[in-house]
């Protein structure tokens, strides 16, 4: 989503209107969002009004798409800029991407840890402990 918004922020800082840069946005969106964004383009092509077109987004996105959807609609109904608005969503969603990319990251050592006591410790009893058995068997059978 993130990615998306930073397009979408590019599109409409270059002058288009939210539905022509949809259209702009629609071959370069990331793999994730371009159903939901080609579902969007075709509604709106079909004649729905662009706001209602929208609703595409919150269907095959869910919940990540509200805030979008609600600037979209705010900025139709009162005139101001969108840019600013999707700019700051953008910002939101990157600290959110940034913030479930940390929590993988603490969760990792977790993860780690029993692979590295299973295959790890083996061989570490193996190389430390091994040599030293071998020394005290055979030192017990010259007895």
């Amino acid at each position: 989503m993130p990615d998306l918004l930073d397009l979408l922020v590019l599109t409409l800082q270059a002058g288009l209107p939210p539905p022509a840069a949809f259209v702009a946005l629609a071959p370069y969106a990331p793999e994730v969002v371009a159903p939901a964004i080609d579902a969007v383009v075709e509604r709106h092509a079909r004649g729905e009004r662009f706001v209602h077109a929208l609703d595409a987004l919150i269907e095959q996105l869910g919940t990540r798409a509200l805030s979008l959807v609600a600037a979209i609609a705010a900025a139709e109904r009162s005139g101001l800029p969108l840019a600013p608005t999707i700019d700051r969503i953008a910002d939101d969603a990157r600290a959110h991407r940034r913030r479930s990319a940390e929590i993988e990251a603490r969760r990792l050592p977790v993860r780690l840890a029993v692979p590295l006591v299973c295959c790890t410790l083996p061989s570490f009893v193996c190389i430390a402990i091994g040599p030293v058995l071998v020394g005290a068997l055979s030192s017990l059978r010259s007895v």
